[in-house]
């Protein structure tokens, strides 16, 4: 049986940086979110 460890790689790359990016967005929302509950609060 034939794995093909590139397409694999490949895959689980795009998954990674997926994730990342996914993880970035959330955290600048909280980020934001806390900055505009601070500032509403005072």
């Amino acid at each position: 049986m034939f794995f093909p460890n590139l397409f694999v790689g490949k895959i689980i790359g795009e998954l990674g940086v997926r994730f990342s990016q996914g993880m970035f967005e959330s955290v600048k929302f909280v980020m934001v979110f806390l900055t505009l509950a601070t500032n509403v609060t005072g």
